[in-house]
């Protein structure tokens, strides 16, 4: 992270001023800084102290002028001139009183009518019967008073005071009214020494401002409440609050005066009262500065002091890098610090370095000349990266390359084959940790040309260039590895032939036997089952012949006979035996409908069904099944049908069509005992070909797991009612065959106690 840096923050003269700053400057700065917040806090919170008391006093002060005025109302209300109601008496007495009373404007007698009896001043007043205090005080004998804008006598804001006057008997007999100008309240009020940007003002119980303003009290209709209202709420008890007001920030101190609901308010402006706490502030961040600047000049020199004979060091360490050992050095003695030291040890160190660099080239002479001379491969590898520091001519050779100095810096993994990288890492990490002397390793490789080369290599740690590196004699084992492969291949090539031989033969042997076998059961299987089928198809032909002759002629017989009867045309039958011959043919079609429909089933069932497939007008045939089973219907089933305006014609067969529909419309007229039965058509919303045909009943339903039988023959819904319907169970069973024999599909979704839908899907 450090390297990203740039250059200068790297520099030792850096380092300096980063640590001064840390270490003296950033210190005194934050401490400086909370001093200066903890000032402005204080001064702050001081303020709001004082604001708080000079309203608390004002307002006691008022308080006591108030309170003052309103005994003064009540001691001349109670003087005999005045109680005696007798203007001559009154009149001089109140203008002698108005030059002892400072505050009162005006004083005057009203008569309980409200016109005055006496003034302490010329004129006349109109009656003051109307006003609300004048009311008060008569009809309920307590003195009030009241705000007004514009008072009768002098027209300027006043407090009018209203006290009863009361006779012997102490019944009220008059009142007496005083006018307070409330201008003389507001020069008390601007007595108050606020301070800079601060001023005093009083506010009424709804909070508007009544003095001063200009000097004067204004308080139009139309004026609004103090600005804090919006935002802080009524003011309740004395404390203080901050408000901003035409994008100015005001500090407040605010008390009431309990008797009359009004509050005294005494503010400053926020920036007036932060001054002492600005200045404060501001030289703490003078301080703050002057500090880092001598931080800056005493790094600067301490870094230059301290930096020239380093870079002296620097140099000729670099020219030491760079192969040059006599390169000077900083004319430094031990005995001088530190950097004496350093630089005598650095130049043992350059010493000995020379000496060693001088064995090691000798005797890496010795060694290439040994390992250029043998006949195996030799090679010197990095711990690290497996990188070739070092390679003779027979591993070139090996290798297939033309000089021995190409292989520096080639990585050796690349010439092990993948497959073997893990057991030889695992080998030379045991020969690492000092696990084994020697690592001894087999393994594929390929040379330069990409042929390939099986190597096997000896490999030891020594030390090459003062760093630790792996000593690898390698030896081309490819002919002997090639001959291995091609007789363990051989090898594995004639136990798989062998196996192969055998798995056969055991194959054929079992196929044979299984073959016999199946061939013996399917003989018997289809013997028994010629034997039963011919034996059925005997017993139903037998049946179907009985049942035709037996059955169907007899019943149309009695059916026939029993019409006969009813037609009788002399009338001697008696109702009794009408009945019996009406029930004889009923029970008589009804069973033979149920015979009809055994021989129908046995024909879908031996596959004797045939189709006539003609065009069928939906529109015309749905409307002819419904009025032809309205008869069936109980008289509190509705029979209706949903038909699209336009319906293409269906090819299908007519007869079998309409014997499916009848069933399904019977079945839902059998088990709906009221509400509606309905015929929905669905149609594709482009060629208007019939797609869906359902049948919707409101009736009792079918259980969940009923669903699956119903279809089944002689099977009925069980649902405890479903038992006194009667019925064969055969209708949706010869409804669902003959849409297959057509090619449609029936389905069904009921839910118990709702009702069922029969939908046919005319389409796959």
């Amino acid at each position: 992270m450090v390297a990203h840096l740039p250059r200068f923050w790297r520099t030792l003269q850096a380092r300096f001023l980063i640590a001064l700053l840390l270490v003296g400057v950033l210190p005194i700065g934050i401490i400086g800084l909370c001093i200066a917040r903890m000032d402005h806090q204080t001064i702050t919170a001081q303020a709001a102290r004082e604001l708080a008391g000079l309203a608390r006093g004002l307002a006691g002060q008022l308080a006591i002028e108030i309170e003052g005025m309103l005994v003064a109302t009540r001691v001349i209300a109670a003087l005999p001139e005045v109680v005696s109601m007798d203007s001559r008496r009154q009149e001089p007495l109140i203008k002698e009183l108005l030059l002892h009373q400072r505050l009162f404007t005006r004083l005057g007698v009203f008569a309980p009518s409200g016109q005055s009896l006496a003034l302490s001043h010329d004129g006349s007043l109109p009656s003051v019967a109307a006003v609300p205090v004048f009311q008060s005080a008569l009809q309920h004998g307590k003195q009030d008073w009241m705000v007004v804008t514009r008072s009768f006598s002098t027209g300027r804001p006043a407090l009018l005071i209203h006290t009863p006057i009361r006779d012997v008997e102490r019944q009220v007999v008059g009142v007496l009214g005083a006018v307070v100008d409330l201008g003389d309240l507001a020069t008390d009020i601007k007595r108050v020494q606020v301070g800079e940007g601060g001023t005093a003002f009083l506010l009424n119980a709804a909070e508007q401002r009544l003095v001063p303003h200009d000097s004067t009290l204004t308080m139009e209709s139309g004026d609004s409440p103090w600005p804090t209202i919006a935002s802080t709420g009524r003011l309740t008890g004395s404390g203080t609050l901050a408000y901003a007001s035409g994008g100015v920030t005001h500090i407040a101190g605010y008390a009431p005066i309990p008797d009359f609901g009004w509050t005294v308010v005494v503010e400053r402006t926020q920036a007036a009262v932060e001054a002492p706490a600005r200045r404060s502030w501001h030289l703490a961040l003078a301080g703050l500065a002057l500090s880092a600047c001598l931080a800056g000049l005493t790094s600067v020199f301490l870094a230059r002091w301290l930096m020239r004979p380093v870079r002296q060091l620097a140099v000729a360490a670099q020219a030491f890098g760079a192969g040059d050992p006599t390169a000077g050095l900083p004319a430094i003695a031990e005995e001088a610090g530190e950097l004496g030291r350093l630089i005598d040890a650095f130049t043992a160190m350059r010493q000995t370095v020379a000496a060693r660099e001088a064995a090691l080239s000798e005797s890496e002479a010795r060694y290439r000349t040994l390992a250029e001379g043998s006949l195996q491969g030799m090679s010197i590898t990095r711990l690290d990266d497996g990188r070739h520091l070092f390679a003779n001519a027979r591993l070139a050779q090996m290798r297939g390359y033309d000089h021995a100095h190409e292989l520096i810096g080639v990585d050796v993994w690349d010439h092990v084959a993948p497959y073997a990288h893990d057991d030889v890492r695992r080998r030379l990490l045991a020969l690492r940790k000092g696990e084994v002397a020697h690592a001894h390793l087999e393994y594929e490789s390929r040379r330069k040309d990409g042929q390939p080369l099986w190597l096997e290599v000896m490999v030891s740690v020594v030390s090459w260039a003062g760093q630790p590196a792996y000593l690898s004699t390698v030896m081309d084992i490819t002919e002997r590895k090639q001959t291995e492969v091609a007789l363990h291949r051989l090898h594995r090539d004639l136990e798989q032939r062998v196996a192969e031989r055998t798995a056969s033969l055991q194959a054929a042997n079992a196929q044979l036997a299984r073959k016999s076998i199946e061939r013996e059961r399917v003989a018997t299987a289809l013997r028994l089952a010629r034997d039963t089928a011919e034996q059925a198809s005997r017993a139903k032909s037998a049946f179907l012949a009985t049942m035709s002759h037996e059955l169907r002629t007899p019943l149309n017989s009695v059916i026939g006979f029993a019409g006969l009867l009813l037609k009788n045309t002399r009338q001697n039958l008696q109702p009794q035996d009408v009945n019996y011959l009406q029930r004889i043919r009923t029970n008589g079609m009804h069973l033979l409908t149920l015979i009809n429909t055994v021989l129908d089933l046995a024909k879908v069932e031996a596959g004797q069904m045939s189709l006539e497939r003609t065009p069928v007008a939906l529109e015309r045939l749905i409307p002819e099944l419904l009025a032809q089973l309205e008869g069936q219907k109980a008289p509190t089933v509705t029979l209706q049908a949903n038909l699209p305006p336009t319906i293409a014609p269906l090819m299908a067969d007519a007869g079998k069509l309409t014997q499916v529909l009848i069933n399904l419309l019977g079945n839902a007229l059998k088990f709906t005992p009221h509400g509606t039965v309905t015929v929905h058509v669905r149609t594709d919303a482009t060629t208007h070909y019939p797609l869906c045909i359902a049948v919707q009943d409101t009736g009792i339903g079918i259980p969940p797991d009923q669903l699956a039988t119903i279809f089944e023959a002689f099977q009925q819904v069980d649902t405890g009612l479903a038992r006194r319907y009667e019925g064969t169970g055969l209708g949706l069973t010869i409804a669902r065959s003959l849409c297959e024999i057509m090619g449609y599909r029936l389905a069904v979704s009921s839910e118990v106690g709702t009702g069922s839908t029969f939908q046919i899907f005319l389409t796959p």
